[in-house]
């Protein structure tokens, strides 16, 4: 009997801790007058959050795929997106093929000249890491 009160009264603690966590912060409570609407496209920018000024930089950027990513258009969709991003940098992309696989052998034979960006598979990080990649 006092282990099944024991157990009844974790539960009722730990129903109650959850349903604590889904109640309202005070910046939520404090809901907009009926009449005042807002667009919900727009978009307001804090000061604090915004990026700094970006320094004008130009060069060539090597980025290493496997063949299908650039097949596809895939890298190279991603590449102009950065490019996109940073419009005061002048990046000029050279593009190879490497599949994940073969990356760790590429980059353990000499990592200054592997690619500046490349797809590596995650397990083998630890070898990235011995040959200073």
């Amino acid at each position: 009997m006092k282990k099944k009160a024991l157990s009844m009264l974790l539960v009722a603690g730990m129903t109650a801790a959850m349903l604590a966590g889904c109640g309202e912060t005070p910046a939520q409570s404090s809901a907009a007058p009926a009449d005042n609407k807002t667009d919900s496209k727009e978009t307001v920018a804090d000061s604090s959050t915004a990026a700094p000024a970006e320094d004008a930089w130009e060069g060539t950027i090597t980025v290493w795929s496997p063949q299908e990513d650039q097949d596809s258009n895939w890298l190279q969709q991603r590449c102009d997106a950065f490019n996109a991003e940073h419009p005061t940098w002048n990046i000029t992309f050279a593009y190879g093929v490497c599949p994940e696989g073969d990356a760790k052998a590429k980059v353990g034979q000499d990592v200054t000249a592997a690619a500046d960006v490349y797809m590596y598979a995650n397990d083998n990080i630890t070898d990235l890491i011995s040959a200073n990649g």
